[in-house]
């Protein structure tokens, strides 16, 4: 699976889900490697600050969640 498709799985994930998941579980769910999850999830961060959207990621004790 390229990069590009992680994130847009991970995406979609977070866009329909009512709580954090945490990478591990994101990794799960797409069957990829977590280092793989958290690469795309910080490759994102870092696409939605330079576009400045109206998207974040954080990252806390329960997993990740789009605010």
């Amino acid at each position: 699976m390229s990069n590009r498709e992680i994130e847009r799985s991970i995406e979609a994930i977070l866009m329909v889900v009512d709580e954090p998941v945490s990478e591990v579980v994101l990794a799960q769910i797409i069957e990829v490697p977590t280092e793989q999850v958290l690469e795309s999830l910080n490759s994102l961060q870092n696409q939605y600050e330079s576009e400045q959207r109206g998207i974040s990621t954080p990252s806390d004790f329960w997993g990740m969640a789009f605010l």
